[in-house]
């Protein structure tokens, strides 16, 4: 469907193959959509979308003026691309999962929200490109229907990265957190926890924290080919390496008093 102007769906239920959807308007399918792939765009306004597919991929789902909200009620969620120019918030009672390719951006936001309830066992709960420069990023899995799988993955694109990460998995099992930034990357903030896991924070540039904290059952490693800066203070409980191929400056404070 394309349409000049908002398109809203009221009530009842939509069933379809393939769902298309464009507008200059908002976009606001928050009923029941059972659709095997969506495909929607706006130049102007948000989108809403809730899913209840086993797996539904999501081709597109662009907001050129607006925030895109997904919810999804089902066992799988496919990203494509999902773009926002405020907040782009997903959520999804199973796995969270890249469906266009390693190295293509999945989200792209200033703010980006993920949230999984845990995936299955073959599959992680969370894993994305995204590319939010300057911007906040969080990512959490859940463990509201055990037994959840975790797992969270996310590459980040761009020309720089995240300002803001905030990665929590409290899955039952699986729970192992992977973020690396393919460039040079400055984290003003940062909070990274696993209940049962490890977790990597890499980039393939230079590397400054600027302070917080990270909370992991099987240890923590920081990794840069480049120069590792850490500023602020920065709190561990477990294990922690930290890996530097040229220079690694310390300003700021550890404090491993929680291991």
């Amino acid at each position: 469907a394309t349409h000049v102007g908002a398109i809203t769906q009221s009530a009842g239920k939509i069933t379809t193959d393939q769902l298309l959807a464009s507008s200059n308007g908002s976009i606001e399918l928050g009923y029941q959509v059972f659709a095997n792939s969506v495909d929607l765009q706006t130049t102007a306004g948000s989108i809403h979308l809730t899913t209840f597919s086993p797996t539904t991929h999501v081709v597109r789902a662009t907001a050129a003026a607006g925030d895109v909200s997904l919810i999804h009620h089902g066992s799988a969620l496919a990203l494509g691309q999902v773009a926002a120019s405020g907040t782009a918030g997903i959520t999804s009672y199973g796995s969270i999962l890249d469906d266009n390719g390693s190295g293509v951006a999945n989200v792209a936001a200033p703010i980006i929200s993920l949230a999984s309830q845990g995936g299955s066992a073959s599959a992680l709960a969370i894993s994305a490109d995204i590319v939010s420069p300057g911007g906040q990023v969080t990512a959490i899995v859940s463990n509201e229907t055990p037994p959840a799988y975790g797992g969270i993955h996310l590459e980040s694109l761009g020309a720089s990265g995240p300002a803001s990460l905030t990665l929590r998995d409290q899955s039952a099992t699986g729970g192992d957190i992977f973020f690396r930034h393919q460039g040079n990357l400055t984290l003003s903030g940062y909070t990274i926890a696993t209940d049962h896991g490890s977790a990597i924070l890499g980039a393939t540039g230079d590397l400054n924290l600027g302070g917080g904290s990270f909370r992991t059952s099987g240890g923590a490693a920081v990794t840069t080919p480049g120069n590792l800066t850490v500023n602020g203070t920065n709190t561990v409980s477990g294990d922690l390496t930290l890996t530097a191929a040229e220079q690694m400056i310390v300003v700021g404070a550890l404090d491993c008093s929680g291991r």
